[in-house]
């Protein structure tokens, strides 16, 4: 029954090819660009490799300090010295580990010829290996002696053992010394490649923040610094209390300073769907699906529009075939079923090749337009297996459907509304 239909919509194709290829090079860009966002959101709110555990993790990523008296304020990271006596030791909270926030990206003296190596690197505690699950392809984590004794080790991605050493097994990578800038750290891990859509676990290299001499740093008011804090809770309203709590405490004690942490520490969805990057400002679900929709119904209606005029003129010449069929019996539901089924298989011809139009996309550097990745870096890295995620299919499909229902549906239901002595006519 399938291959039959197959078959008859590959002969219309056959028969109208300039139809079938406008319809489906119209439908595959449409559907590209669904699926980049589509790919965009999945990768950034979904639980993937390695932030699996995104439902439960929640982020302190900014602070504001005033000074009463003057009025001065400054707004930046925060300091090591006030995340250990204030947002530390909370009863909500399973696990938490800092990572310091390096701005300049230091480069890699390579052993294989060629030039030195821009990377992104992360200092980070222990804890943060427990909260994000790498996949470690050889060693291991750098210790908790390592780590308090502040030695020089560090864990690097795959992809970075090959453009310092060359053609090498992360194994063998093992032991060895990486240079950056010149400061050599001895390798104790070497970890599967993540995306740079990963924005809290992602770096070419991971060493201990205990290595950088002024870590204990206060910066120029208070609570200012460079550090930012990664909870792991399954109570994150209790845990926003308690913060809370903290800091009024703070505040009430102290005629000097006044601290704002805003609405953290925030879940990751709240983080990473928010519009104000600072928090200022309650996040609303609703208000970001209502803006989401709206896109989502401009992108589906401008094409769907488009095709829909190409089907009504399509339908147009077919006017005294479907009377004809008509005639012999072949009833209004059949005939469009039959229709809404050839172009369902056009758009599906065109959702796969606009699949493949997505991925090239994103290896050409298009989520640097979504603000994801870093141009210093090269191309966002994008795994086939991101893009093409069960999750992202069945979403496209779905959006499939709704193309060909919004562009087919109605000009062929007008079409074969005709009586069939009008539509005879038509021959």
């Amino acid at each position: 029954m399938i291959l039959r239909k197959l078959r008859h919509v590959w002969k219309l194709m056959a028969n109208n090819k300039l139809f079938s290829a406008i319809y489906i090079f119209g439908t595959a860009l449409a559907l590209a660009t669904v699926t980049v966002f589509a790919v965009v959101y999945y990768n950034s709110l979904a639980p993937v490799y390695p932030e699996y555990n995104r439902p439960k993790t929640a982020y302190i990523s900014h602070i504001q300090c005033d000074e009463i008296l003057n009025h001065g304020m400054s707004q930046s990271r925060l300091s090591y010295p006030f995340i250990r006596d204030y947002l530390s030791n909370f009863k909500n909270v399973d696990k938490m580990a800092l990572c310091c926030d390096i701005w300049a990206m230091p480069h890699v003296q390579t052993e294989n010829g060629v030039p030195d190596l821009k990377v992104k690197v992360t200092p980070v505690d222990t804890a943060f290996f427990e909260i994000f699950n790498f996949d470690f392809l050889a060693g291991a984590p750098f210790t908790p002696q390592e780590f308090l004794s502040g030695m020089k080790v560090a864990v690097v991605s795959e992809q970075t053992i090959r453009d310092a050493f060359g053609p090498i097994s992360p194994s063998e990578a093992l032991g060895k010394d990486i240079s950056l800038d010149f400061q050599k750290y001895k390798i104790t891990g070497v970890v599967k490649e993540a995306s740079q859509m990963q924005n809290w676990s992602y770096a070419n290299v991971y060493y201990p923040y205990t290595t950088l001499p002024d870590y204990k740093r206060e910066g120029y008011r208070p609570g200012t610094g460079n550090f930012q804090v990664i909870y792991l809770t399954d109570k994150l309203g209790e845990l926003k209390e308690e913060v809370a709590e903290t800091i009024r405490r703070y505040n009430t004690g102290n005629d000097k300073f006044n601290i704002t942490l805003w609405n953290q520490p925030q879940s990751h969805n709240e983080l990473i769907l928010t519009d104000n990057p600072l928090n200022t400002e309650p996040f609303s679900l609703w208000t970001y699906l209502a803006k989401g929709l709206g896109l989502l119904a401009i992108l589906l209606l401008v094409p769907a529009m488009n095709l829909s005029g190409m089907i009504s003129g399509q339908m147009e010449s077919r006017i005294s075939e479907m009377g004809i069929r008509k005639s012999f019996g072949a009833t209004r539901s059949v005939l469009l079923g039959e229709i809404l089924w050839e172009n369902f298989f056009l758009t599906l011809v065109g959702g796969f090749i606009g699949f493949v139009l997505a991925y090239l996309m994103f290896r050409m550097g298009i989520g640097s337009i979504f603000g994801k990745g870093d141009s210093e870096l090269g191309p966002l890295y994008l795994s086939a297996s991101q893009v093409f995620a069960p999750a992202i299919f069945g979403f496209v499909f779905v959006i499939s459907l709704l193309l060909n229902i919004l562009s087919a549906f109605v000009p062929a239901y007008r079409s074969l509304g005709k009586p069939i002595v009008e539509s005879l006519k038509e021959k």
